[in-house]
C-alpha cells in the first residue's frame, strides 16, 4: 500500500540548489509548510535530522547519480518514504514510472493533498512479471506500457505507405513533421501537406485539419507532466501473432509521446488478447535462462512487459539508433533485401527489422552470434517476442562467406592493420551498406581505414550516443554506385 502525501507530513528536501528552492516555493504556495531544505554530506544531514523515519525525504539533487546513492543509504537507515528519480532500471518498473511522475508533479505542478506515493521498498522490488507494466484492468480491457518499436500504424493508415505494408511509429513522417513544426522546430510541413493531398482534402479542409491538430498538440503539451492523462486516454491497439500492435485509435497521442522521448507508450488492448500474446510459459523459459547464467542486465531493452525492469546498456533513450536506422531507410527501404545482423546487440537490429517486415515475403533477415550464451539468448528473445522471420546462427568467429545487401556491425569490431582482411570480405560480400559504430575520437581513423580498403565511398553520420563516459558515433558506409553482383 502507498502512503499519503498530505499537509501534515514533515518534508525534508535534500540538496541546496535551484531545484530545491523551486520545490520549496511550489509546496509552500500549495499549503505544505512543514518542510526544510538540507544540504552537505548525507552523514551530517542524517545526524541533524535524527533520521526521522516518519518524514518524507525528497531528493532534489541535480546530479542524477546522487539520487540512487542517497536513496540506498537512507533506506539502510530504515527510511522508506523517499521521493527520488530512479536512475537504475533494476526496479519495479511500474512503480518507478509512478514515482517519476509524482516527482515532476510536485516540482512543477499544483501539489495537492492526498497524493498516493509508493514506498521505496516497493519501487526497488524487481520481478519478472507482465503485471509490472499493467496500468489498469477494467471492462475486459488492459491498459499497459508497450515498447515503441512494437507499435505500428493500423491498416486504415496503410495508404501512408506506397508499398501497402503496415509501418512503425518512427516512420509516420507526416505526423512527426507536423508536430515538429508546431513545436517550433526546423521541420518541413510538406510531408503533412502531401498526406492531406493524398486524402483529397480541400484547402479549407486542410486549414481546419491543421488548426484541429494544433489544438490537440496544445492539449498534449499542457498535460505532458501528468502521466495519468495519457494513461487514462491510452491509444487503443490490437495485437497479432507476430508481436506487433496496430493502433486502432490514438495515433496522434502515440506519435506525440514518441517525439517527447517516451520509449514506452500507454496502450489499451483486450485483456484476453493481452494474455494470449504474453503466455507465461515463454516468460518462464527466459527467466530460467537468466537465473542459470546469472544475467542481471541486457544489452538493449527487451520489448516485453515482464522484462521492463531489467537494466539495459544501450537504446534506453529516444532518439535511439534503431529509430535513426528506420528513418534513414524509410518505408520500404528494406524490401527485397538480404540483411545480416552481426552486431554485439543480441540480434536487436535483425529482430526489430523482422518485426517491421512481419508481413513481407521478399526479404531475408539473418543474425549471427559469436558467443554461445548470446546465441541461445537471441533465440529465446525471438520466441518470447513472436519474431518468426529471423534466422539466428552461431559461428565461432567473425566472418562472411555469402552475399548480403545490408550488414549491421555495431559494437563488434574496431578496425586496425591486423583485421584488414575482414574489411576486404565486407567489400566482397556486402552490396549496399554497412552500419558500424566506434568511439567518437576514433571515427576519422575508422572512416579512413574503411574507405581506403573497400569500395564504400559514402559515409553517413547517422547517430551519436553516450555509452558509459564515452561518446559513440554510428556510421553508415554506402556505395554511390551499385556494386555488380
Amino acid at each position: 500500500m502507498p502512503y499519503c502525501f498530505d499537509r501534515k507530513s514533515r518534508i525534508i528536501i535534500l540538496g541546496k540548489n535551484i531545484r530545491a528552492e523551486d520545490l520549496e516555493g511550489n509546496l509552500v504556495k500549495n499549503g505544505f509548510c512543514n518542510l526544510c531544505i538540507c544540504g552537505g554530506e548525507l552523514n551530517t544531514v542524517i545526524q541533524d535530522e535524527k533520521t526521522d523515519q516518519d518524514a518524507i525525504w525528497f531528493l532534489a539533487f541535480q546530479n542524477a547519480r546522487r539520487h540512487k546513492e542517497f536513496a540506498v543509504k537512507l533506506h539502510e537507515l530504515g527510511i522508506n518514504k523517499i521521493i527520488f528519480l530512479p536512475t537504475d532500471e533494476a526496479v519495479n518498473w511500474k512503480e518507478a514510472i509512478r514515482i517519476r511522475q509524482i516527482y515532476n508533479y510536485l516540482l512543477y505542478g499544483e501539489a495537492e493533498e492526498g497524493l498516493q506515493v509508493p514506498f521505496y521498498d516497493e519501487i526497488v522490488k524487481r520481478s519478472i512479471d507482465t503485471a509490472n507494466a499493467v496500468i489498469s484492468e477494467a471492462c475486459g480491457m488492459t491498459t499497459f506500457y508497450a515498447r515503441m518499436e512494437a507499435i505500428f500504424v493500423n491498416n486504415l493508415y496503410k495508404k501512408c505507405s506506397k508499398s501497402g505494408h503496415a509501418i512503425s511509429l518512427p516512420l509516420v513522417g507526416h505526423y512527426r513533421s507536423m508536430f515538429e513544426k508546431m513545436a517550433g522546430q526546423d521541420a518541413e510541413e510538406s510531408d503533412y501537406q502531401e498526406y492531406c493531398e493524398e486524402q483529397r482534402f480541400t484547402k479549407e479542409n486542410y486549414e481546419e485539419k491543421t488548426f484541429d491538430r494544433y489544438q490537440l498538440y496544445c492539449l498534449f503539451k499542457k498535460n505532458i507532466n501528468r502521466g495519468e492523462f495519457f494513461s487514462a486516454s491510452a491509444s487503443i491497439v490490437a495485437g497479432n501473432k507476430n508481436g506487433v500492435f496496430h493502433i486502432k485509435e490514438g495515433l496522434h497521442r502515440a506519435v506525440f509521446l514518441m517525439m517527447q522521448g517516451w520509449s514506452y507508450i500507454p496502450v489499451m488492448i483486450s485483456t484476453k488478447e493481452f494474455q494470449t500474446i504474453y503466455p507465461e510459459e515463454k516468460i518462464a523459459k527466459v527467466r530460467e535462462f537468466f537465473e542459470k547464467n546469472q544475467i542481471d542486465k541486457t544489452v538493449t531493452p527487451i520489448a516485453h512487459p515482464a522484462f521492463y525492469s531489467f537494466p539495459a546498456e544501450k537504446e534506453t533513450m529516444e532518439p535511439s539508433v534503431l529509430t535513426a536506422v528506420k528513418k534513414l531507410w524509410g518505408i520500404g527501404g528494406f524490401f527485397g533485401k538480404k540483411i545480416l545482423d552481426m552486431s554485439d546487440y543480441n540480434s536487436y537490429f535483425a529482430r526489430n527489422i523482422g518485426r517491421v517486415l512481419w508481413d513481407c515475403d521478399d526479404v531475408v533477415i539473418e543474425s549471427r552470434e559469436t558467443d554461445e550464451v548470446k546465441f541461445r539468448l537471441a533465440v529465446l528473445y525471438n520466441d518470447l517476442l513472436n519474431i518468426q522471420n529471423v534466422k539466428v546462427e552461431y559461428q565461432s568467429s567473425l566472418k562472411l562467406c555469402s552475399n548480403y545487401d545490408i550488414v549491421f556491425l555495431l559494437g563488434k569490431i574496431k578496425f586496425d592493420s591486423e583485421n584488414i582482411n575482414f574489411l576486404v570480405s565486407l567489400d566482397l560480400y556486402v552490396q549496399d551498406a554497412v552500419v558500424f559504430e566506434c568511439d567518437m575520437e576514433d571515427s576519422e581513423e575508422q572512416i579512413g581505414l574503411f574507405t581506403a580498403n573497400t569500395g564504400f565511398d559514402e559515409c553517413v553520420y547517422l547517430h551519436q550516443y553516450f555509452s558509459g563516459a564515452r561518446m559513440r558515433q554510428v556510421l553508415v558506409f554506402r556505395r554511390k554506385k551499385e556494386k555488380s553482383k
